[in-house]
């Protein structure tokens, strides 16, 4: 098996890397959305729950911001997509992404993950219903309503990253 943890938002997580048949690279276990993020939000509720499945499978998955966000992203621009969605109670929102071998940063992308997996971690902007500040003074999300972008990003380290390694089916 494939086991490397990792200290993350106090917890430790596995994930694999495989090759299916379809020529596409999935990776399982992705961290896709913390409990709470660094902006102050808090993702550990109900609403969120039942909607990031609709939300975030099938997105596309673009590498980091575009040059313009105020542009459509390229169809070259795409990296892949998130596959699966799960909530692991006290842990996170994951998921499964199926990356294209083939596009241009998937060869980088797969030395990052054997050997430097802290060189990335996944972005989600989206629209959300804010309920009333936690005893935190963090915003409670209490639903995704829109999607705007998925990315992995290497140039926000503290989003969400994690330890992945590589294994063939």
């Amino acid at each position: 098996t494939c086991a490397l943890p990792i200290l993350l938002e106090h917890d430790s997580f596995e994930l694999d890397v495989c090759e299916s048949s379809d020529d596409a690279i999935v990776v399982r276990g992705v961290k896709l959305l913390g409990l709470r993020s660094k902006n102050k939000r808090n993702y550990d509720t109900v609403g969120v729950r039942e909607s990031a499945s609709s939300k975030l499978v099938g997105a596309p998955i673009f590498i980091n911001h575009p040059v313009d966000p105020s542009q459509p992203r390229s169809y070259a621009d795409q990296f892949g997509v998130v596959e699966s969605y799960e909530y692991r109670p006290g842990r996170g929102h994951f998921g499964a992404i199926k990356v294209n071998p083939h596009h241009a940063e998937a060869k980088r992308f797969l030395w990052d993950v054997k050997n430097n997996p802290r060189a990335m971690g996944m972005s989600i902007n989206a629209v959300i219903r804010p309920g009333k500040p936690d005893r935190s003074g963090d915003v409670v999300v209490e639903e995704l309503l829109d999607r705007k972008s998925t990315r992995l990003n290497s140039s926000h380290l503290g989003i969400s990253y994690a330890v992945f390694c590589l294994k063939k089916k």
